[in-house]
């Protein structure tokens, strides 16, 4: 990857660890919504009728009304769905499981006041980053021009369009500054490679803590959560981040193929069942099945058929959390990277410290298959 070059937004003052992540979150996510409710009429509930009238048999002749309470029997259907996190039991509770929220890829990555980024085989870092901003922010905000080669690629074009109010300082000043401001401090800019293979943000601004965590809305309401691929076990969030969060029909890492989860395809709260507009025929047939019909689906490691919720804020457990199912599903990784089914010991362990853990964090605690 070549040396890019810093975004062209304001950045008049570097980010410290200090500063107030939770205020530019709640700028950028208020503007969002906002935007995609303004237009929700003609650019989302209209054609999602049209949609459902095309494509479901059943609609063909439907009436206007009656294309009306069917998206609004999606839409609570989707609205009352569990918000989730799959995650892997026998990454969270082998040993005690200290932590008390639940952090995005790039706080995790913070080390010595500065984000360093690593590549995974499932998660290379410059895509990923690519991928994020494409989802999240409108091209009126942040043009960019990013060309995969391989597991990695590089920035032809980073234009932070967005820029900050002059004199802004390393939070948003009470009252509120604009979204532009926000974007700054959430765009990373065209990453950097260093010689030891980790990446660093071109945009001194950018804050690690601003970026969106990524959750689930599980439709389906199936046994192992939205998407066993991320683990058999799953939390439960609580309803308060639903609100405010942006939706997507479908894996936005899939977005560098193409797929339509754009920043374009974001869909808000309050019209949830306009995801089914975006989503693809195998996710509209699931939709179709669990929130016109109200069935309930089958695990599905499938990420095409994830429903996405991007959470701006931090989700901590005590409070943030209502329950959690831990499975004896998850395998132990072993440090040649190969799996084998977890022990009796092993289960008993883990059982143990995820007593422990939603004890100290008000969880309802169960144990599945």
């Amino acid at each position: 990857m070549t040396a890019p070059q810093p975004p062209s937004g304001n950045q008049s003052m570097p980010w410290t660890s200090g500063s107030k992540s939770g205020a530019v979150q709640h700028a950028f996510v208020n503007a969002r919504i906002a935007d995609i409710n303004r237009h929700a009429l003609s650019k989302l509930f209209t054609p999602t009728l049209d949609a459902l009238k095309a494509t479901d048999p059943s609609l063909r002749k439907a009436s206007r009304k009656k294309l009306e309470e069917a998206f609004m029997h999606m839409r609570q259907r989707l609205q009352t769905a569990p918000l989730t996190i799959n995650f892997v039991a026998t990454k969270w509770f082998m040993t005690p499981n200290n932590y008390d929220s639940y952090t995005q890829m790039y706080e995790r990555a913070v080390n010595a006041g500065q984000m360093k980024l690593t590549d995974s085989p499932l998660n290379p870092a410059a895509i990923r980053v690519a991928a994020d901003d494409r989802a999240t922010f409108p091209k009126t905000a942040l043009d960019a021009d990013f060309e995969v080669t391989g597991m990695g690629g590089r920035w032809k074009k980073y234009d932070l369009k967005a820029t900050a109010a002059p004199g802004v300082g390393r939070g948003l000043a009470p009252g509120g500054r604009g979204f532009g401001d926000a974007v700054v401090k959430m765009a990373p800019g065209a990453l950097n490679k260093s010689a030891a293979g980790d990446y660093t943000a071109t945009n001194p601004q950018f804050d690690p803590r601003t970026k969106q965590v990524f959750a689930a809305l599980d439709y389906g309401r199936r046994p192992h959560g939205a998407c066993f691929d991320y683990g058999y076990s799953h939390l439960v969030l609580s309803d308060k981040f639903k609100r405010d969060a942006i939706y997507f029909g479908g894996d936005t890492f899939g977005v560098m193929e193409g797929k339509s989860v754009t920043a374009e395809d974001q869909v808000s709260y309050d019209v949830l069942a306009a995801v089914y507009l975006k989503a693809n025929p195998d996710l509209r047939r699931d939709l179709l099945s669990s929130c016109l019909r109200d069935g309930t689906l089958g695990d599905t490691k499938e990420k095409d058929l994830l429903l996405e919720a991007h959470l701006f804020e931090a989700v901590r457990f005590s409070g943030g959390a209502v329950a959690m199912y831990v499975s004896g599903k998850d395998q132990l990784v072993l440090a040649d990277n190969t799996k084998r089914p977890i022990t009796g010991a092993e289960w008993q362990t883990i059982q143990t410290n995820a007593r422990t853990f939603a004890s100290k964090h008000g969880l309802r605690l169960f144990f599945v298959e």
